[in-house]
C-alpha cells in the first residue's frame, strides 16, 4: 500500500455529508494532499504513509518538506483546520495541531495510540461537522499552540 492508496481507504470511508477532494499541484509545493469540508467548516490534511513504523518517526526531519511545514504552520496560525495523517499499514494516527505534528512519535507510542482507517475516518468527520473541535476556538482563547508561522514554540 501506498500513500495514495492509503488515504484513498480513509476517504471512502466518509459519510456522504462530508466532501473531501484529492489535492496534487506540481507548481506550488507545500499545499496539503486533501481538502475536507462538512457543515461546520474545512479542513487541510496532509498524508503521509509508511511501509514500516521507524524506530522513531520525526516528521519535521524526515517526511514533512520545509514548505509543507510552513504551509500547516500558517494555516494552524489563521485558525484552520489542519492535521497530518500518517499511516503504516492497515493504521495510523491523525495528528492535530502544530504540536501533535512537530513531536517524534516512537515505535510503541504508535503501535498504542494507532486507530483503524474507519476510526481515523470517524476523526476526520469530526473535525468539520463539530464545531467545538475548530482550532480557531483555541486560537480565541490563548492557545500558546498558535505561534506565528516562523516563531519558537511556546510549551
Amino acid at each position: 500500500m501506498n500513500e495514495s492508496d492509503f488515504l484513498r481507504s480513509v476517504t471512502r470511508l466518509l459519510p456522504d455529508e462530508v466532501y473531501y477532494e484529492k489535492n496534487h499541484n506540481p507548481y506550488h509545493g507545500g499545499t496539503p494532499d486533501l481538502y475536507i469540508e462538512g457543515p461546520a467548516g474545512v479542513a487541510w490534511i496532509e498524508g503521509k504513509h509508511f511501509l514500516t513504523w521507524p524506530r522513531t518517526l520525526d516528521l519535521t526531519h524526515s517526511a514533512l518538506t520545509r514548505l509543507q511545514q510552513d504551509w500547516l504552520d500558517r494555516a494552524h496560525y489563521h485558525g484552520i483546520n489542519c492535521a497530518v495523517l500518517v499511516g503504516c499499514q492497515q493504521h495510523g494516527l491523525l495528528l492535530q495541531g502544530r504540536t501533535a505534528w512537530t513531536t517524534p512519535i516512537t515505535r510503541e507510542d504508535f503501535l498504542a495510540q494507532r486507530q483503524t482507517r474507519a476510526e481515523l475516518a470517524d476523526q476526520i468527520t469530526r473535525m468539520v461537522t463539530h464545531v467545538e473541535t475548530r482550532p480557531c476556538a483555541a486560537h480565541r482563547a490563548g492557545d500558546s499552540s498558535h505561534s506565528q508561522p516562523g516563531e519558537a514554540q511556546t510549551t
